[in-house]
């Protein structure tokens, strides 16, 4: 009995304890002798829950924990978008007005402090480290869907250029990406399938 799991086969029962493989219901009763019981919870006290869990047998971050993120690195980055922004504006507005349009030049400065601020402190955040602050407030992080190890470089820019490119079509991309998790069967945006990552309870 433990409270996280040990590995692949550790069962998380309903009152919140993980056990081992051999104690689960099914192997219990193959393995009663003289019609004495194995060790173990018993089958009326306890009810087998499965588990979403990683490679290595680590529990995956429900949805909850996934908006909760979401929104902490949006207030942060919204922010910081406004600083740069304003920096920005102020040094580039005369000079680029003149030559091409203040609505124009207003575009190109929000897609250029939106790409710096977002895309490196995403990308830098889940190679280092493999999670953003967001990830880090609410007890998450990103791995290899495949083997559970931590995320590569080539994996948290795609990760983050597909999160980019949904939100260009009148952001109905965005919000099909952050509700996809209601329905997969490992709480998976489309982002994580592309960039084929998890997220999981660090």
């Amino acid at each position: 009995m433990s409270d996280v799991s040990q590995g692949p086969g550790w069962w998380l029962a309903s009152d919140g304890k993980w056990y081992p493989p051999e104690s689960a219901p099914g192997a219990r009763q193959a393995q009663q002798v003289g019609g004495l019981p194995s060790s173990g919870p018993s089958n009326a006290a306890f009810q087998v829950v499965q588990p979403k869990v990683d490679p290595l047998g680590r529990p995956l971050a429900n949805y909850g924990h996934r908006v909760g993120a979401t929104l902490i690195d949006a207030v942060l980055l919204g922010v910081l978008d406004f600083m740069l922004g304003a920096i920005l504006n102020a040094v580039m507005s005369t000079s680029t007005s003149l030559m091409v349009g203040t609505k124009f030049t207003f575009s190109v400065r929000g897609v250029l402090v939106y790409l710096i601020i977002h895309g490196t402190y995403t990308v830098a955040l889940l190679t280092i480290k493999g999670q953003t602050l967001g990830n880090m407030a609410l007890g998450t992080r990103v791995v290899d869907a495949g083997t559970g190890s931590p995320v590569t470089l080539p994996q948290a820019a795609t990760r983050y250029g597909v999160q980019f490119l949904l939100r260009i079509p009148y952001g109905l991309g965005q919000l099909l990406n952050y509700l996809w998790p209601i329905w997969d069967n490992r709480w998976q945006t489309l982002h994580d399938k592309a960039a084929k990552t998890l997220v999981i309870k660090s």
